[in-house]
Order: structure tokens, then C-alpha cells, then sequence
């Protein structure tokens, strides 16, 4: 059985940071690392990574993650990231793997140092951070994906369908299962708290030749 979590906190960390202004910045590369974010797909370039910091203070006061540090070694000892498995539509590439909240980080122009270059509106547009992390999904949790919510019940923390709400379940079949193989015939139930399930019944196809396949 598949739970539903709104947020993940990694701990043990070691991330390098920096202040300037009474805020906290991360090392970009470092941070995306812990995070298991690959930033070529979130900011769509390859760049030196470390010669960039991230402002954390401006991502927990838009409320997208939380962080802990040692003032004493300068290093980010935990980040939690609050909506890590859920995404209110629309979106641009499901496949996509990066940061959990709909939000653009409040970033500043200007160096920390020499080497160092804030991430800001000049070098790299704002951050949108996309809105989804596959790979916070395992064998245990699933996701949310809103595609259609007009009284607004589906949310982050405690997400409730009415009638006419419709979402996509987003689940790592590779972690439930080890994967799909194909002519598999696959069957379940979505149980709701009220009311009829939702049958899923389907036979995987002869050959995987596109990224989205329509089964059932």
C-alpha cells in the first residue's frame, strides 16, 4: 500500500554556504547534489556549478523549502523540501526532475567574492524552480499532479477530490515492481474514503516506443 507525504527532509548533509545581506546562499552544486537534482534539466544549460550559490534564505521565506546549518563549520546540515510530491498544473515536462513547489526564488545581483557569482535575473533569468521530483517517489509513496481543481480542495497537505476534480497518481513502477515488462497484464483498485473505487486494469504493450503511452 502507497502512502502520500507533502514534504521530505534530508539530513546529514555538508553544504557549503555563504551570507551576504543577513542571507544564507548554498553552494548551487553541492546543493543540487543532496537534493538528487540534476541542474542541467532545471535551468536548461551546463554551466560551473560551483561557482554559484543558491539563495536559501529567499526559498524558506517563499515557503518551498526549510534548511538547518552550523554557523560554526558554515555548512547546510538538513533541507527539508515542502512539496516535494505534489504539483498543481500546468505542466511543461512531466518528466522533469527538480525542486517540489511552484515558486520563483527572490534572488540578488552582485558577487559574494571574486569567484563566486549569486545566481540572479541577469546570468540565468529568475529561477523557476519546476515542480516535481521523481525521484522522491519509492515503493512506499506516490505523488499528486492536479489537472483539474476549480474549489481549490486538492492541496499540498491534504489533498481531497470532490466531483470533477481530476489528478494524475504519479508512482515509481520501477521501485514497486522493478519495472513493467511488456504483454503484462496489470490490475488494481484506487480506494477512496467514500464511494467506489477506481479499477485500473491493463495489458502493457508488445513494445515500449515512446515516453508516454496511453494503456488504459
Amino acid at each position: 500500500m502507497l502512502s502520500y507525504a507533502s514534504g521530505h527532509n534530508y539530513t546529514g548533509l555538508s553544504v557549503d554556504y555563504v551570507t551576504n545581506n543577513s542571507h544564507i546562499y548554498a553552494n548551487a552544486s553541492q546543493l543540487f547534489s543532496a537534493l538528487g537534482i540534476n541542474p542541467d534539466k532545471v535551468f536548461g544549460t551546463s554551466i560551473n556549478w560551483n561557482e554559484y550559490f543558491v539563495n536559501m534564505s529567499g526559498l524558506k521565506a517563499a515557503g518551498v523549502i526549510d534548511f538547518t546549518y552550523d554557523s560554526t563549520t558554515y555548512k547546510i546540515t538538513s533541507v527539508y523540501v515542502s512539496y516535494y510530491q505534489y504539483v498543481k498544473g500546468p505542466v511543461d515536462d512531466i518528466f522533469l526532475d527538480a525542486l517540489g513547489k511552484e515558486a520563483t526564488a527572490t534572488l540578488v545581483n552582485g558577487t559574494i567574492s571574486a569567484n563566486t557569482i549569486l545566481i540572479d535575473t541577469a546570468n540565468i533569468k529568475q529561477i523557476d524552480w519546476p515542480s516535481y521530483i521523481w525521484s522522491a517517489l519509492d515503493k512506499d509513496k506516490y505523488g499528486i499532479i492536479v489537472v483539474q481543481d476549480y474549489d481549490g480542495s486538492v492541496i499540498s497537505n491534504a489533498p481531497t477530490l470532490n466531483k470533477g476534480d481530476i489528478i494524475i497518481l504519479g508512482v515509481d513502477a520501477k521501485a514497486l515492481f522493478g519495472g513493467i515488462a511488456v504483454r503484462t497484464h496489470i490490475t488494481g483498485q484506487v480506494v477512496p474514503e467514500f464511494g467506489a473505487p477506481g479499477v485500473i486494469d491493463f495489458t502493457t504493450p508488445s513494445t515500449y516506443t515512446t515516453n508516454v503511452i496511453n494503456l488504459q
